[in-house]
């Protein structure tokens, strides 16, 4: 069954042809206009079979599907929200001062919907969903539509029909510094690429943290890479902690216990739901505070 439009509003008309099918895959042929247009758009950084990838955005499917989105609720009251802001000032005598300061505003109270986080796969003849079920969805519509705001058409494909190996498939999130101590010094050569993506308005803030958290000496350090670009891990492992440090201003830290291999494995959305993480630091005036009652507790 192919679907060729901008995207689809209702799933029912298509969830009706698969009869008695409960398994199958979205996906288009892996063709040369497909594998160039992946690589022009920046979809995806390696292609290769056996790829598990999370699409990099290219409109408001992938956006939401890498990044989840906020609802405003504005039948609700205003509430306090306090935002973070570089500032540069000169002084009489020509000194140059950076900081962070904080404002506080009234604003419409949201909702987060945490990101999907939907992979795509990149097999020896189709760039495939994962599998799917006839009784989500909500999942499927949002595959479909993420699908063809890259591609312009898919087609869903009944597993026993097509032969789809899923042996074959890997994952790869995080580049993983060499072993060992990673001090401010070292670890600011490492990220500049990474602190490229950070608006300048937001820069001093944003290095001042990962600063604050190299200054406890991680002993490794890995970045995010595809779903996690962004993300940097800093492991302490003879603190037995791990946090997750995100480029994204007015976020949180993340702190896990346990092994990094364990922690690696989590999903974007399952370190952005709070729930399997030791502590969750938000970024305000008392973070750096909380950072070291935690390293030195």
């Amino acid at each position: 069954m192919i679907i060729q439009k901008e995207r689809i509003i209702s799933i029912d008309r298509y969830l009706r042809f698969l009869n008695e099918t409960n398994s199958f895959y979205v996906c288009v042929k892996k063709c040369d206009d497909f594998v160039k247009l992946l690589k022009s758009k920046n979809i995806c950084s390696v292609l290769e079979t056996g790829k598990r990838f999370i699409p990099n955005v290219v409109g408001a499917s992938t956006f939401y599907n890498l990044h989840g989105k906020k609802i405003i609720k504005k039948n609700c009251p205003k509430e306090a929200r306090t935002f973070e802001h570089d500032y540069h000032i000169v002084d009489w005598h020509g000194q140059d001062h950076y900081g962070t300061c904080f404002q506080t505003r009234k604003c419409y109270p949201f909702e987060v919907l945490l990101p999907p986080c939907e992979y795509m796969v990149f097999d020896e003849d189709v760039i495939r969903s994962d599998e799917l079920h006839k009784d989500e969805k909500d999942r499927i519509r949002h595959v479909i539509n993420m699908f063809l705001e890259i591609f312009g058409m898919c087609e869903i494909v009944d597993t026993g029909h097509v032969p789809i190996s899923a042996g074959n498939v890997r994952t790869v999130e995080w580049t993983i510094l060499p072993p060992g101590k990673y001090p401010w010094e070292v670890a600011k050569q490492h990220l500049a690429e990474y602190f490229n993506d950070v608006p300048d308005g937001k820069k001093y803030t944003i290095q001042r943290r990962h600063q604050v958290l190299a200054d406890y000496t991680p002993d490794f350090v890995a970045i995010g890479k595809e779903s996690f670009k962004g993300y940097v891990v800093y492991g302490y492992t003879c603190r037995d902690l791990y946090c997750f440090e995100s480029n994204e201003p007015n976020n949180a830290t993340y702190i896990f216990k346990g092994k990094w291999e364990e922690a690696s494995k989590l999903t974007k959305r399952e370190i952005l739901s709070g729930a399997l993480c030791y502590k969750r630091l938000i970024h305000t005036e008392t973070w750096e505070k909380n950072i070291s009652a935690l390293m030195n507790s």
